[in-house]
């Protein structure tokens, strides 16, 4: 796909001035490429590329025509980093009419458009454009333009793409209330439910078959989706609420346009179901343990493949041969026969990885769920894995290593031998018990320390300056040394995990770091009051759930750049609002200090606070206070907020985040309009965004039914009836547009996360 750029330069394109390139539609072309091979030439005052095809216009037309000569000892080519690109004259004009190549009143009889005899002869060149097709190609391209330049017809395809995103997100459907929902044609992927029980008969619920019976007995034909399902859904869940339940119920046939399914363990799978399935790529099967899956009965279209609970050997031919990636989550640990797997596998994720496995030979990725149990090979793993997740229970891990690698995450509870780590490694996770490392390789950008790992840093290893993320273990509670990461000149993140509560000191952090979080940090029990304990680089900071200790007035840098500030729920302590503690540049504070006394005064003398998270627990003090609500230009309400929150309280709010379900939004109104430019929340929140449209909508439809009975009042004490009809008319196209803008205002509003 060629990338649509164009590069306008200060001065005016002459006439006569251009050249038309064509190249292969498949080759990414970038505008600079152009400009530097033809800049030797002249002036280049514009460059345009499309799908396939572009112009270069020059300043004179001297400059155009010394192109065009210097290429027509060689056939017209242009050679660009291997990429053959066709030169000729640029045409100005299509026909006699004089209209130009962007005029919309070209004639149908005239497609042969000059700019595509180029050198028949050459194969290259028959394969890009040699027969009459191509011309309307390039009609198809300029009319690609003059759509895409008009603003009003670009601002509607955005809208629809969105539109689209916004019921991108899987939503969950059984057969009628699919056939009922009014947007289905947006919908990409949904959850089928089949035993819903709203399907379901009331009276032969307490018995399972009774229920499979009754499902069955109400089903004509059997659920056949093509009868209903839209063309635009191309991924399909079956489950049920029955999903504990081993049921026998057949499932419907899957259509041909339908590219992703996933069934749950709770049904029987008959393979015929994918006879007609032509496009799927992607496959999810939890199978209940009876299911036996015969040689070639999965689809050959397959590329990844996922099998979850299968009791039974997988044989060869079972897998197709052109999945890329598969994972084999078997918790009943099924054999693998040899060479079973296609070698076009490059990801495999395993529950239980057999002893002298055959690895396919293209293998990037491999993950191994369950612990490996048996002897650790020298050169068990392929040279060619780029990702190796490993849990095992060896002594010693002594396996050679590829250079290819560059992510390993090793679960160990013995020791990982000398010199086996690769420098090409990037992101190394250890998860073991040995008291020192030797050595770390030097391009390591992000290091987990985590498994039995409890000694002091400088004396287990030495971090590599090239580090930028850090993170010690849920046992990690070793104190700090002074200069403790001197070396690490670009660390910016560090987590430290459950277990750590040691007293912090001035200068232990590199002034690099960015982002620092504790977990059950309380400062050793003593106060946090000590100067230059955190970096002036330091923008977000989380002291963790039990921080309950008194902060001095100079322990948080007042640099600017410190933005988010975490306490906690345990924090009780009184902060003075006369010296300045909570720096001016904190935009955003975690309010889950539920009991915390003191939170309205801290927040209101903070004037430059403009984001807030609520929950339904402990929203009450800032909820009820003006000076608080007219100042958040962003809240954030999370999956815990369920109360009835009114919006136009909050007067400078510029972004609304949603992570729950709340009942009620905007109690009286909301100013689509106004000071909200944003609302956000998760793709999976369907119920957020379905009580969205559906709130402001009614809320709409009341006002413009409200004023058009005012307006028929008023038309019936008039005494002409064209008058009367035309005033109908004109309200009823104000109610329609009105809705219509409204929705459209909120597709612009939404911004899925």
């Amino acid at each position: 796909m060629i990338e649509n750029h164009q590069q306008e330069f200060p001065q005016q394109q002459q006439p006569n001035s251009s050249i038309y390139i064509k190249f292969n539609n498949n080759i990414k072309l970038q505008y600079n490429q152009i400009y530097d091979s033809l800049k030797e030439f002249g002036t280049i005052t514009n460059i345009k590329i499309c799908n396939g095809f572009g112009f270069v216009d020059f300043e004179s037309t001297e400059s155009a025509q010394k192109v065009l000569a210097h290429f027509s000892i060689n056939n017209n080519k242009l050679n660009i980093d291997g990429n053959i690109i066709f030169i000729k004259e640029k045409k100005e004009k299509l026909n006699n009419n004089n209209n130009s190549l962007f005029d919309d009143n070209n004639n149908n009889n005239n497609n042969n458009i000059n700019v595509d005899n180029i050198d028949n002869n050459s194969k290259t060149n028959n394969n890009i454009d040699n027969n009459t097709d191509n011309n309307y190609d390039i009609k198809n391209n300029f009319l690609f333009f003059k759509i895409f330049n008009n603003i009003f017809l670009k601002s509607l395809i955005f809208k629809y793409v969105k539109l689209y995103n916004i019921y991108h997100g899987q939503r969950s459907f059984e057969k009628k209330s699919l056939i009922e929902f009014k947007n289905k044609e947006y919908l990409y992927q949904i959850n089928y439910m089949l035993l819903d029980i709203n399907t379901i008969n009331n009276s032969c619920f307490g018995n399972i078959n009774n229920i499979i019976q009754n499902y069955q007995n109400n089903q004509n034909d059997n659920v056949q989706l093509e009868s209903f399902l839209p063309i635009n859904i191309k991924k399909i869940e079956f489950s049920s609420k029955y999903e504990t339940h081993s049921i026998n119920l057949d499932l419907p046939n899957i259509p041909h346009w339908i590219e992703v399914v996933k069934i749950q363990k709770c049904f029987k799978v008959n393979f015929s179901i994918f006879k007609s399935a032509s496009s799927i790529h992607t496959l999810h099967l939890d199978c209940q343990r009876e299911i036996l899956i015969e040689p070639n009965s999965l689809p050959s279209t397959l590329t990844k493949l996922t099998i979850k609970n299968y009791q039974f050997k997988i044989t060869k031919d079972l897998i197709p041969s052109n999945i890329k990636i598969l994972h084999l989550e078997n918790e009943l640990n099924g054999p693998i026969e040899k060479d079973a797997l296609p070698e076009t596998i490059t990801h495999l994720t395993i529950k239980h990885l057999p002893k002298d496995f055959i690895f396919p030979k293209q293998l990037l990725y491999l993950k191994v769920i369950g612990i490996y149990l048996h002897e650790i090979e020298e050169n068990m793993f392929p040279n060619t894995l780029e990702h190796l997740d490993f849990y095992c229970n060896a002594q010693h891990f002594n396996c050679t290593l590829g250079n290819n690698l560059k992510y390993f995450h090793i679960f160990t509870g013995g020791s990982i031998s000398e010199g086996i780590l690769p420098n090409s490694l990037e992101e190394l996770h250890i998860a073991f018990g040995q008291k020192k490392l030797r050595s770390i390789p030097k391009n390591i950008k992000s290091l987990s320390l985590s498994g039995k790992f409890n000694w002091s840093i400088k004396g287990f290893t030495k971090i590599p300056e090239s580090v930028t993320t850090l993170s010690l273990g849920y046992l990690f509670n070793k104190p700090l040394c002074k200069n403790e990461f001197i070396d690490c000149k670009y660390l910016t993140s560090i987590d430290f995990g459950l277990s750590f509560n040691q007293e912090l000191h001035p200068n232990q952090f590199p002034e690099s770091l960015t982002y620092l979080s504790f977990c059950s940090f309380n400062n050793g029990g003593l106060p946090l009051t000590k100067r230059n304990i955190f970096p002036s680089s330091l923008e977000y900071l989380d002291l963790g759930s039990l921080f309950d200790q008194p902060i001095g007035i100079d322990t948080f840098p007042k640099s600017g750049n410190l933005k988010t500030l975490k306490l906690g729920s345990r924090f009780t302590h009184l902060i003075s609002t006369k010296g300045n503690i909570i720096p001016s540049s904190i935009t955003f504070m975690d309010n889950s200090i539920i009991f915390y006394s003191h939170l309205l005064n801290l927040i209101v003398t903070n004037q430059t606070l403009l984001e807030i998270e609520l929950s339904s627990s402990n929203c009450d003090l800032i909820l009820n206070d003006p000076r608080v609500t007219s100042s958040i230009k962003k809240l954030t309400l999370s999956q815990k907020f369920y109360k009835v929150l009114n919006l136009d309280n909050f007067t400078q709010i510029e972004s609304l985040v949603v992570y729950g379900r709340p009942h009620l939004i905007f109690k009286d109104k909301i100013n689509i309009n106004g000071s909200l430019k944003i609302i956000e929340t998760p793709i999976e929140n369907s119920f957020f965004i379905d009580y969205l449209f559906e709130y402001l909508n009614s809320n709409t439809n009341n006002n413009n039914n409200n004023m058009n009975n005012n307006n028929n009042n008023n038309n019936n004490n008039m005494n002409n009836n064209m008058n009367n009809n035309m005033n109908n008319n004109m309200n009823n196209n104000m109610n329609n547009n009105n809705m219509n803008n409204n929705d459209h205002n909120i597709i612009k509003l939404l911004k899925l996360i």
